[in-house]
């Protein structure tokens, strides 16, 4: 019993220390996604974290967008994703936790593996972000790449039934029509 306290007293120091460290650039552009999203979406609560443990900076990711999340008042959940292949499985566990929102914070999806993310949200009606800057182009909803970059893509949130504020279209480095 004082073997299973001590690994979990050591794993939630580490959770810790991952929320609590220094804040980088890629940092600060991932703890933005949650509140982009809720701006656009703010009746929305549930937030599934698309990540990927294999990613050099995964965990770190997940646990950034985690806490910004929490700090917005959202009810975030984690959900591993393995690459393209592992994508549909990923997507079944988004749907079967009800989320509201998504948003996709590493992983090294595809063009092929985005413009499906894209095409599921749609379908689903799920506001989705990512921190791959092609996602926007695939058709998703919102890129932010770690450099700040900010892509809109306004045929997507009309499919969605969103209006996109003034202030995050001026912020956006690109809109796409």
């Amino acid at each position: 019993m004082r073997l299973r306290a001590a690994a979990i007293l050591a794993d939630a120091c580490a959770a810790v220390a991952l929320v609590t460290a220094p804040v980088s650039a890629v940092d600060s552009s991932l703890r933005e996604l949650p509140a982009l999203l809720h701006e656009l979406a703010p009746a929305a609560r549930r937030l599934a974290i698309l990540w990927d443990r294999g990613a050099p900076d995964g965990e770190g990711a997940f646990y950034t967008v985690w806490d910004a999340a929490r700090g917005q008042g959202l009810n975030p959940s984690g959900i591993t994703l393995a690459g393209d292949e592992g994508l549909d499985v990923a997507l079944v566990e988004v749907t079967g936790q009800r989320a509201e929102f998504l948003i996709l914070v590493s992983g090294s999806l595809g063009q092929a593996g985005l413009a499906r993310l894209a095409a599921f949200a749609t379908a689903h009606t799920l506001p989705t972000a990512s921190a791959q800057r092609g996602f926007a182009a695939a058709g998703g909803l919102l890129s932010l790449g770690s450099d700040g970059y900010l892509v809109v893509n306004l045929s997507a949130a009309r499919a969605l039934g969103l209006a996109v504020p003034p202030d995050i279209l001026q912020r956006a480095s690109e809109v796409i029509p």
